[in-house]
């Protein structure tokens, strides 16, 4: 089972495509982290507003709304090597 104290850190990416972006998350999440990824969008599609979209992963700390959502939280899991372990949703 996961521990459930849970610390979350953001950094801005400028100046890389999003392999590499990906690459580097990989190596800062090592063995044990989550890691996700996101676009800040300033009026994405209809919305006005700034927001996020997910390139890769979620926010962990959402609760999943549906079996899609379950499903990205156990690859995110996968990722980080330890498929097949107890995933404790937030």
């Amino acid at each position: 089972m996961l521990s459930q104290g849970y610390a979350t850190s953001t950094w801005d990416v400028t100046g890389a495509d999003l392999i590499d972006t990906i690459r580097w998350a990989q190596d800062r999440a090592g063995d044990r982290g989550l890691f996700s990824i996101a676009l800040v969008a300033d009026g994405y599609d209809t919305c006005a507003e700034r927001g996020l979209v997910w390139l890769v992963g979620m926010d962990y700390q959402d609760t999943p709304r549906d079996d899609r959502s379950r499903e990205v939280q156990e690859q995110m899991l996968g990722r980080r090597g330890l498929e097949g372990s107890e995933v404790v949703y937030p």
